[in-house]
C-alpha cells in the first residue's frame, strides 16, 4: 500500500511540475536595455507584481553573435503568445534577430545574411518597428530597404510584405524613412511610423498603403511637429505614439479618424519621474489595458504604467531608475532605455491547459489511491 501512495505521489509531483514550467507568464514585460554607451544591451524582465530580473544578459547575447560587443540602440522587441521574445542587435550596423525562448536558450534567429538577401540591399538596419501579426509570423521594418519584412515562425524564412515604393505611393514623398515602430491589427492591416513624412501609413493586407495621419494634421491637432521615430502601439481604436523630440509625450491616433489627441504630456512625465521626460523606451499593453511607458532620461531609465483601461489618470511609477541601476551596478556604469519593449499576453486556448491536465490526473490518481484502501479494509474485515 505504501509503495501504491509512494508511486502515485510520484506522478503528482511530476505532473505538477511539468504543469508549471508549461505555464504561460501573462503579464511579464521585457525591455531592451541599451548599456554602457551602446557597447553592451540586455533584456530586461519585470513580473506583473514589478520584480525585476535579466531575461537575457550580455554575456549571452556575445556567446551568440561571436561578437567582441553588443549593440541595442534603436532596435525593436516583440513577444508572442508562447512566450519566446525576438529582439534585434545591430554591433557594427549590421543587423539580426535574437530568439530568447521561454525555457530555452538564446539563439541568432535570423542573421544579417538572410535579411540582405531578401531586401537585395547592401546592408541591413532593423530599427524599433517588430511586431508579430494575426499569422503568428514575426513582421520587421528595415530602416536601409525601407520595408517591412515578414519572417515566419518557426522557419525564419524573409520576405518583403510592404515595399518602399508602396510607402512613398502614399506619403508622396521621394523616399521613405522607416526608423520609428509598427503594428498589426486582427484584420492584417499594418500601421507604419514613416519619419520622412512624419505620418502613420497604414497598408492593407495584398493592398494598397495610405496616410492615416499627416505631419500636417498633428500640427494642426497638437501644435507641435512631430519627429516619428519611435515605438508604436495599437490597442483597440487607438493607434499610440511616443514622441521624444518636440513634445517628449505620448499621443494617440483615432484609427477610425485619423485624429490625434494627448495621452500622456511632458509635465505628467516628469512629475512622476522627478526627471526629464523622454519616452524613448517603448510602449506595451497588459491584459486589463494599462498602457507601460519606458522613460529614458539622462541615463535614468524607469517604467510607467497607466491604470486600468488606459486609464491616464493614474499614471505612476512601476519600476523606478534607482531599481534598475541596483539591477545593472556596478558592472555597468551607463544604462539607458532606447529601443523597445513588449508584454506577453494571455493565450486562449480550447482545450485544459496543462495545469488542468495536472488537476484532472491528480484526482484521479487519489481516486484509485481511494478504491485501493477501501478494498484493503474490506479484504482485512475493517
Amino acid at each position: 500500500m505504501k509503495k501504491l501512495i509512494y508511486s502515485a505521489l510520484t506522478i503528482v509531483l511530476v505532473i505538477s511540475i511539468f504543469a508549471i514550467r508549461s505555464e504561460a507568464d501573462p503579464g511579464d514585460l521585457f525591455i531592451v536595455v541599451e548599456l554602457d554607451d551602446e557597447t553592451a544591451c540586455s533584456v530586461l524582465k519585470v513580473n506583473p507584481a514589478g520584480r525585476l530580473s535579466e531575461f537575457v544578459t550580455n554575456d549571452e547575447i556575445l556567446a551568440v553573435t561571436g561578437e567582441n560587443e553588443a549593440d541595442c540602440d534603436n532596435v525593436g522587441i516583440a513577444c508572442n503568445l508562447n512566450g519566446d521574445v525576438y529582439f534585434g542587435e545591430d554591433f557594427d550596423d549590421e543587423s539580426k534577430v535574437l530568439r530568447a525562448e521561454r525555457f530555452g536558450d538564446l539563439s541568432l534567429f535570423v542573421p544579417t545574411s538572410a535579411l540582405i538577401a531578401a531586401t537585395g540591399d547592401s546592408s541591413a538596419d532593423l530599427d524599433k518597428g517588430m511586431a508579430f501579426g494575426p499569422d503568428g509570423n514575426l513582421y520587421a521594418a528595415d530602416e536601409q530597404s525601407d520595408s517591412i519584412l515578414q519572417i515566419t515562425v518557426p522557419g525564419a524564412a524573409v520576405s518583403v510584405s510592404v515595399t518602399e515604393e508602396q510607402i512613398e505611393s502614399a506619403t508622396g514623398e521621394t523616399n521613405a524613412d522607416l526608423e520609428g515602430g509598427i503594428d498589426i491589427d486582427d484584420a492584417f492591416n499594418i500601421y507604419i511610423a514613416d519619419a520622412a513624412s512624419d505620418s502613420i501609413v497604414v497598408c492593407q493586407p495584398g493592398g494598397p498603403c495610405s496616410v492615416l495621419t499627416s505631419e500636417a494634421q498633428i500640427i494642426a491637432a497638437l501644435g507641435f511637429d512631430p519627429n516619428l521615430d519611435e515605438q508604436i502601439l495599437l490597442v483597440g481604436n487607438y493607434l499610440y505614439v511616443a514622441e521624444d523630440d518636440n513634445c517628449a509625450c505620448v499621443f494617440r491616433i483615432d484609427i477610425n479618424t485619423g485624429i490625434p489627441e494627448f495621452f500622456i504630456s511632458e509635465a505628467q512625465i516628469s512629475s512622476v519621474t522627478g526627471a526629464t521626460s523622454d519616452p524613448e523606451g517603448g510602449l506595451a499593453v497588459d491584459f486589463a489595458g494599462r498602457i507601460y511607458v519606458g522613460n529614458s532620461s539622462n541615463n535614468q531609465p524607469s517604467i510607467l504604467r497607466t491604470g486600468p483601461g488606459a486609464n491616464v489618470n493614474l499614471l505612476s511609477l512601476f519600476v523606478s531608475s534607482d531599481e534598475i541601476l541596483d539591477l545593472y551596478g556596478p558592472d555597468f556604469n551607463i544604462v539607458d532605455f532606447d529601443a523597445g519593449m513588449c508584454i506577453v499576453q494571455p493565450k486562449v486556448s480550447e482545450i485544459p491547459t496543462l495545469s488542468e491536465w495536472g488537476l484532472i490526473t491528480m484526482a484521479l490518481v487519489l481516486g484509485v489511491i481511494g478504491f485501493a484502501y477501501a478494498r484493503r479494509r474490506k479484504l482485512l474485515g475493517v
